[in-house]
């Protein structure tokens, strides 16, 4: 079951990623870990807030290795993907059906707009 959050995860990511971010997203199911440098990491979680199994966005968090959380934010689908609708139903996340995961009834038209928010945010704090 894992293995269908990890291959969501890297599909998702894979094309907007800048070249600014210095280490790549190790993913493990529901969430990635990004080193930022040697005292910092970055995890990103896919998260299923509201709703068991339906998955609205990513928590993005600054941990420092020693102190915990320095910092984290909300990343909502509805506020940074364009989507394309089906039968009018504007449709904002990912679900977790029979064993697949995937997007519900709407599908997002590109997911570089998304990634691209996280890892500016990402890189204030390099």
């Amino acid at each position: 079951m894992k293995d269908v959050f990890k291959k969501f995860n890297e599909e998702f990511w894979k094309k907007g990623i800048p070249n600014s971010l210095l280490y790549p997203i190790n993913w493990y199911d529901k969430q990635g870990v990004m080193k930022l440098d040697d005292q910092r990491m970055v995890t990103i979680t896919i998260d299923d807030l509201g709703h068991r199994d339906n998955y609205n966005g990513y928590h993005v968090e600054i941990l420092n290795k020693f102190n915990g959380t320095i910092v984290k934010k909300w990343f909502r689908f509805q506020d940074h993907l364009t989507m394309v609708h089906r039968d009018r139903q504007p449709y904002f996340h990912v679900w977790l059906n029979n064993g697949n995961f995937d997007w519900y009834i709407s599908r997002p038209s590109d997911t570089k707009e998304m990634v691209k928010v996280i890892c500016d945010w990402i890189s204030q704090f390099k």
